[in-house]
């Protein structure tokens, strides 16, 4: 490539330069700088072995003259229009003569220089075995002809076989018996008469020689098991050991002609022991069975405990790889039949119990093992909303404690919630409506127990306020103590509308308290005390109670034996009173509204407990109080309200009375206490016949009118039942005649 590369540039360059001028120098041959060549000559053509031939060349215009092989070798180059070079080439060749002009253009021409072949001996040498083990021996054997001297060298100073000595004078073939000690090469050079030789050579290997290489193992081995390699060898001068994975031992000097060495089987299961003396090489293969181990991947139990003394079905699983045969260590169990690979079984367990699966096959087993606790059942300690009432988003805590719980699932109506797994915990929330939380708990062993929790949504709630006493002493220590539902803070208001410092709550663990004492009052009175209950979003409750203070009697109870009763109606009054703080016995009184006194004799009779009835007629609503007094003291009062509703009655009643057929009945009123009248017919006897008219709308009951149509043909007397009902169903009854004529 490089000279055809050349060439081409020269022909372009000469090429650029005869376009470009015109050289105008004698004896050019009419271009300007191109090279001629005028002859080429070998001389002789035809050589011997050996011998020379002399090239000779004339030139004209040329710059120099390069002479090369048909390879392209150079072997020549000058500046001289004429000359000669001496060559003596090997074998037969063409010789290139190339002549350069000063416009780089090339002149080329060839000759070929034959070199004449001649042959030497024919020659025959070999051995029976190039290949020894160490102390074996091998046979030479030669044969030549046209040969005139032979001589067999092993590379020693003296020759094997030398025709030229006495002794080898015929042995110009013949055979001879060599035991080399390392490996060797024999050269047998045959000279003939024109002095050409032939030379053959034989090379020897002398190989160490390995008797043994194996190891002691009787079924197959999993990759990476150890295990010893022995050999017996003689002769060698270096041995190794090596495996395709990459991993050699180079055996010690002692160690060579017999030894041990521990080795990792690779993936291959392949070793080869290599011993090596001169260059001769012996080698011998040790392959082991590679057999994997069986793997136990995966040995677990569905659950993973079981309850304390409580006898619990579990399920064991097994993912295993290359096992034959499973076993089951720790429970009676029998796995005939059972997949080996992937595979479960169902045992039963009551007690803390360590199971051993082991998995067999020929190389050898794998065994995993697994302890089944026994746990304690799962139980829910506590399970609070704090508050439990709360406004519509009022923040408030969900608190748990439990015991034997392996895992804690809390549910807002029946939606998972994000908490942490932990057997006791705290969760913020804040709802717009009445809400189920679920707190479900497990243990190991799978066992379940929940518990349901409503938090609902409204405005606190107070069920009860009471204090300890019923009479205190002036600046005496009042208890109170309150149970509550909802509210974030508590107050206690005195009767001027201050709050009493010792009972002013923040937070649901401070009302949870559910009690607080402070310094009653110090003047004698009834003293009002109100409890104000408020939650996280502004919504409040109260209930309102009253502290005695006095040194004089107390009414424990006072009551009637009704509420509402018809005028006239027969009361009960019931009293319970306690004496002052001397032990004397009270003077009781009762009086309505208007201070008047009523007479029942029993209140003397039974100062301290009884019950005495009187009839009531005045219509209305009343007041009765209770007045409990000894000498020197604060007196005590108590009320109850009655109300005595009145009979009904007409006040004023005006009936049309005679009436013309056609004509209508008028009818006129005018009533008290009555909240309905109702007309109907009835016959004489006062049973009824139709239903006329009811009136209910409260002023006409009061006052009101209403026409009755007579019908033609009607004549004589018809009954009018005019009704008059109050509102715990007592009735006034009129039945009115009315006489119909006929017009």
């Amino acid at each position: 490539m490089r000279r055809a590369g050349f060439w081409i540039a020269a022909g372009l360059i000469g090429l650029l330069a005869a376009c470009s001028s015109e050289d105008k120098t004698p004896g050019n041959s009419g271009k300007s700088g191109a090279a001629e060549i005028l002859s080429f000559k070998a001389d002789p053509l035809s050589i011997a072995p050996g011998a020379s031939t002399t090239l000779s060349w004339s030139v004209k215009s040329a710059t120099k003259i390069e002479i090369y092989t048909t390879g392209f070798q150079a072997v020549h180059e000058s500046t001289d229009a004429e000359g000669s070079v001496e060559l003596s080439p090997e074998k037969t060749v063409t010789y290139r003569l190339e002549a350069v002009g000063s416009d780089g253009a090339r002149q080329t021409r060839e000759l070929q220089v034959r070199v004449e072949e001649q042959v030497g001996p024919v020659v025959s040498f070999s051995a029976d075995d190039t290949e020894l083990k160490y102390g074996s021996s091998t046979r030479l054997s030669w044969r030549t002809e046209q040969a005139i001297r032979v001589l067999i060298s092993d590379g020693s100073a003296l020759p094997l076989v030398d025709t030229d000595r006495p002794e080898d004078v015929t042995r110009f073939s013949g055979d001879l018996d060599l035991s080399p000690s390392q490996s060797i090469s024999y050269t047998l050079t045959a000279t003939g008469p024109n002095g050409l030789e032939t030379v053959a050579e034989v090379k020897i290997f002398v190989v160490p020689e390995i008797t043994f290489f194996a190891a002691e193992i009787a079924k197959p081995v999993p990759v990476g098991t150890e295990i010893k390699l022995e050999w017996l060898t003689s002769g060698a001068e270096q041995l190794e050991i090596t495996t395709p994975e990459g991993v050699s031992y180079a055996v010690p000097k002692e160690d060579r002609t017999h030894g041990d060495v521990i080795m990792a089987v690779g993936e291959s299961g392949s070793f080869t022991l290599t011993a090596t003396r001169g260059e001769g090489v012996s080698t011998m293969e040790y392959r082991v069975e590679i057999g994997n181990l069986p793997s136990i991947m995966a040995f677990y139990a569905t659950p993973p405990a079981v309850n304390h003394g409580q006898t619990t079905s579990i399920t064991l699983h097994w993912n295993v790889e290359e096992a034959t045969s499973l076993s089951l260590d720790g429970v009676n169990v029998d796995l005939t039949g059972i997949p080996t690979d992937v595979g479960s079984v169902d045992v039963i367990l009551s007690a803390e119990t360590t199971l051993t699966l082991t998995a067999i096959n020929a190389a050898g087993e794998d065994s995993r093992e697994i302890v089944i606790p026994a746990v304690d059942l799962p139980v829910i300690l506590s399970f609070t909303a704090t508050p439990r009432l709360v406004g519509v988003q009022e923040s408030f805590l969900i608190e748990w404690q439990t015991t034997g719980a392996s895992s804690v699932e809390l549910k807002r109506n029946e939606a998972p919630l994000p908490i942490d797994d932990a057997p006791s915990g705290t969760l913020e929330q804040a709802i717009d409506s009445t809400t189920t939380y679920e707190l479900v708990v497990r243990n190991l062993a799978g066992t379940t127990v929940n518990q349901l929790l409503e938090v609902k949504v409204g405005a606190p709630t107070i069920q009860s306020f009471s204090i300890d006493n019923f009479r205190y002493a002036a600046g005496a220590t009042i208890s109170a103590s309150w149970g509550v539902t909802g509210g974030v803070s508590l107050e206690i208001l005195d009767g001027e509308g201050a709050a009493v410092a010792a009972c002013t709550k923040s937070g649901t663990a401070e009302i949870a308290s559910n009690g607080c004492a402070f310094t009653g009052p110090a003047t004698f009175g009834v003293h009002t005390y109100t409890l104000r209950l408020t939650n996280g979003v502004g919504q409040s409750a109260t209930r309102s109670l009253t502290a005695l203070v006095s040194d004089g009697p107390v009414i424990a109870d006072f009551s009637a034996s009704a509420t509402t009763l018809a005028q006239g109606e027969e009361i009960t009054f019931n009293w319970e009173v306690i004496a002052d703080v001397a032990e004397v016995e009270p003077s009781l009184a009762i009086a309505d509204e208007d201070d008047n006194e009523l007479v029942i004799q029993e209140l003397e009779d039974h100062p301290t407990r009884g019950s005495g009835s009187i009839i009531l007629d005045t219509p209305g609503t009343h007041t009765y109080t209770m007045t409990a007094s000894t000498p020197g003291t604060f007196a005590s009062t108590a009320s109850v309200e009655v109300d005595v509703v009145g009979t009904p009655v007409f006040d004023s009643l005006n009936v049309t009375d005679p009436v013309t057929v056609g004509d209508p009945i008028i009818v006129e009123w005018e009533t008290r206490f009555a909240n309905i009248v109702e007309f109907s017919q009835v016959d004489a006897l006062g049973d009824p016949l139709a239903h006329l008219y009811t009136v209910t709308t409260a002023n006409l009951v009061r006052e009101g009118s209403h026409q009755i149509t007579t019908l033609t043909g009607a004549e004589g007397t018809i009954y009018l039942r005019i009704m008059l009902r109050n509102r715990i169903g007592v009735e006034t009854v009129e039945i009115v005649p009315v006489d119909v004529i006929a017009p």
